[in-house]
């Protein structure tokens, strides 16, 4: 599975699956903002089969478009023991964060199999 994320200042744009112009992206996504200086942006994306993605909602997620495809969830701490379980045993959760580095740092700690594509 895919997603692309757009990023700009303290915003970013989830879409399900690969898109590398923007002028190609659906009416669907998950937003998330985070201003100010101490805000942050940082959710669980758990990906299902037929185009349904649940969200994990920690901090400053919204959704956009098409509601039956996104599912927001209750907050499950990330950092927990059963969370981490549950992340390395299924290839279809990945985290998201504000910092790159330390959502790409997470991921692959945590061994993610959901693929993130950063266009420029």
């Amino acid at each position: 599975m895919t997603i692309t994320r757009y990023y700009e200042d303290a915003e970013s744009r989830f879409y399900y699956g690969y898109f590398n112009k923007e002028s190609d992206l659906p009416d669907d996504y998950i937003y998330g903002k985070y201003p100010g200086r101490d805000g942050v942006m940082d959710a669980i994306l758990i990906f299902k089969p037929g185009g349904k993605v649940e969200v994990e909602q920690l901090n400053s997620i919204y959704i956009y478009g098409n509601p039956k495809n996104l599912i927001l969830r209750p907050y499950e701490y990330p950092g927990s023991r059963e969370f981490l379980m549950k992340i390395k045993q299924q290839e279809n959760i990945v985290q998201v964060y504000s910092a790159l580095n330390i959502e790409i740092e997470r991921n692959s700690k945590n061994e993610s199999k959901v693929v993130v594509v950063y266009p420029k």
